[in-house]
């Protein structure tokens, strides 16, 4: 088990994300305090879910973007 899941703020966020199930906002928040805290993929897996899937991480777009 990770230390975050016991961090006061995280553990914060996570209840408002339980408490606003319809609303993205709070889970955007959560998203963005994961990665200043160096939790990049579990970051990016909620912005994916937010979007419906249609979430691409910004190299990926880059990379994409770059003919062959």
């Amino acid at each position: 088990m990770s230390d975050y899941l016991k961090h006061p703020e995280y553990v914060a966020l996570s209840e408002t994300v339980r408490e606003f199930p319809l609303d993205d906002a709070p889970r955007l928040i959560l998203s963005d305090w994961l990665e200043d805290h160096g939790h990049d993929p579990e970051a990016n897996f909620i912005r994916w879910q937010v979007l419906g899937g249609a979430y691409q991480h910004p190299v990926e777009i880059a990379d994409a973007a770059v003919p062959d």
